[in-house]
This record gives structure tokens, sequence and C-alpha cells, in this order.
């Protein structure tokens, strides 16, 4: 098991960084002059609003008995993760940006389109943040598939959500 007061130092770390990662990535995207029109902003409340939840999830539901098994697992995993106590140092290769967009960018984009399955109004966020609508789709399940597996790094990409 992981040291509970490395683990604590790790989680302050990491909401830190991103926190400082999330802040920086915004600047930039506002200095390039890529910022949601007040539409856009009402468009993005108006999909949260209408997709609060994934397509075919019941908030009501009793978790079955496999989603409980799945979820005991990566509590597990967490528990027995080693947590780099003073955040990622920034050449860390997980941290690579796929296809230009960083770790950051993906989270921004990812909170902001929420659960809504309108392509055109996921292909209008991207493009509000510079990223290629035609990639989107590649670029976010290569971060998942990055992110899903390693504990850690769904950890800190958990900040980052966050703090979008």
């Amino acid at each position: 098991m992981s040291d509970p007061m490395a683990m604590a130092n790790a989680m302050m770390a990491f909401q830190r960084q991103a926190g400082e990662e999330i802040r920086a990535c915004k600047e930039a995207l506002a200095a390039e002059g890529r910022a949601f029109s007040p539409e856009i902003e009402a468009e993005i409340a108006t999909q949260a609003a209408a997709h609060p939840f994934p397509e075919s999830y019941d908030p009501n539901a009793t978790p079955s008995a496999d989603l409980v098994a799945e979820s005991e697992a990566v509590a597990k995993r967490a528990m027995e993760a080693v947590y780099p106590e003073n955040g990622f140092p920034p050449d860390d290769p997980r941290l690579a940006p796929i296809e230009g967009v960083s770790i950051a960018l993906y989270a921004i984009a990812a909170k902001t389109i929420g659960w809504s399955t309108d392509e055109q109004f996921i292909a209008k966020i991207v493009g509000a943040l510079g990223i290629d609508p035609a990639a989107w789709t590649g670029v976010a399940q290569q971060w998942r598939d990055r992110i899903v597996p390693d504990i850690v790094l769904s950890t800190y990409y958990g900040q980052l959500f966050v703090a979008a």
C-alpha cells in the first residue's frame, strides 16, 4: 500500500499543478484570441442541462455487481499506486501532447463538451479551442487510452478536469 502521507502530498501537488496548468492553458488560448462567445457559452449551458449524464445512465439505478467490483478494483489500484509527491515532472512522457493537444486542453474540451453527443456542438467547441474538429475523435480516444489504464495519470487528469 502507498504511504498515506506521500499520497496526500501528491494529491495536494496534483491539485496545485493542475490549477497552474489549466490557468496557463486558458491564458494561452486567450492570447490566441480563442474564447467562447456569449452565444457559445449559452449553448454550453443548454447542452449541459440537456445532457447531465452519459446516454443510458440512470442515476437512480442500483449499481450492478460488475460495476461495484470494478469500482473496488480501481480503489485498490489507487491505494497501491505510487504517486509523485511533487506532481508530474514537466518532461513526463505521459503528459506529452497528442496531435498538439495537451492534457490540459483535452480536459478543458472534455469538460466543456460534457456528455453531449451533438456532433455540431462538439465541432464548434473543439474548433473554438483551436483543435481540428476532424481530428478530435481520434485525439480524445488516444487521451482516454493513455489515461484510463494509468491510475496515477487518471488521478491527475481528474484534478485537471475539476480545475477546467
